[in-house]
């Protein structure tokens, strides 16, 4: 009996005497390239779009129903607040005494 050093050392050339069971390649033809002195298309170049630097929080911000806030009303800018407010209600079809008494009532 030999030991399995040797069976592993001569391994190699019985799977060489016995050789491979994949069939030998096939050739498949030429296949098409480019024809002498024909040139390549050169791809399509895009714009480099870079990122947009992040903007800061503005500090002056008001929360609603909060008692602390970081700066006082202007009449500007609730006006500009009360334009917003009656605008978005109209993209919603919404009335503004429709939604004061929504709001009336959530309370």
């Amino acid at each position: 009996m030999t030991p399995p050093s040797q069976v592993q050392r001569g391994f190699s050339h019985m799977l060489q005497s016995i050789d491979t069971p994949a069939k030998t390649c096939r050739k498949r033809g030429c296949p098409v390239s480019r024809k002498k002195g024909q040139t390549q298309e050169k791809h399509q170049r895009y714009d480099i779009h870079f990122k947009s630097k992040k903007t800061k929080k503005a500090k002056n911000t008001v929360l609603l129903g909060s008692d602390t806030s970081t700066k006082n009303s202007d009449s500007q800018n609730v006006e500009q607040l009360v334009k917003n407010v009656v605008l978005q209600l109209g993209k919603l079809d919404c009335s503004a005494e429709k939604f004061v008494s929504l709001l009336q009532h959530t309370s």
